[in-house]
């Protein structure tokens, strides 16, 4: 038995591989503006903060609250969000692994199929090659023996394939 390789199933997993997002890629999303006026009132929402006293707020938390922090912050449910997207790329090319294997298996088992099919067809060229040649063997035998003896051939010869009719 021979060693078979299916570079195309790997360059097409390769491509399903490529096309999976990829988390270092993602960015957190930024966090839409609301019309003045009008406060979020969504179940999944929290509830803003506002210190009670605004002359005892700190800076740090007034700059929180109107969005002066330097650094982009994150959603409060980026991170479950993230998580999730991580299990189902997880889960994505678990399934790829098992689909490559699946497909593996089956090119394999088709190969297999392919190349006794081919030595069969093979071992029956042999025999047809053979069975021809025994064919034509008699049929020399025939118009030597009725040139030596110089006789007519009266008979009709045929050769149909490995088989001599009279």
């Amino acid at each position: 038995a021979g060693h078979w390789e299916f570079p195309f199933l790997d360059h097409l997993l390769a491509q399903a591989r490529a096309a999976a997002w990829s988390l270092s890629d993602d960015q957190v999303p930024e966090k839409e503006s609301e019309p003045k006026g009008k406060a979020s009132k969504g179940r999944n929402s929290p509830p803003p903060k506002e210190p009670k006293d605004k002359r005892s707020a700190s800076p740090d938390a007034e700059a929180s609250l109107t969005g002066g922090d330097s650094r982009q912050q994150t959603p409060w449910l980026h991170d479950d969000l993230e998580q999730a997207l991580h299990a189902e790329q997880q889960t994505f090319f678990h399934r790829l692994a098992v689909i490559r294997s699946w497909a593996h298996r089956r090119l394999l088992a088709a190969s297999e199929d392919s190349a006794a099919v081919f030595a069969e067809l093979n071992d029956w060229i042999v025999l047809r090659h053979h069975r021809e040649l025994q064919a034509i063997e008699k049929l020399v035998d025939i118009i030597k023996e009725h040139v030596e003896s110089e006789e007519l051939i009266v008979a009709q010869l045929t050769l149909e394939g490995a088989h001599l009719h009279r």
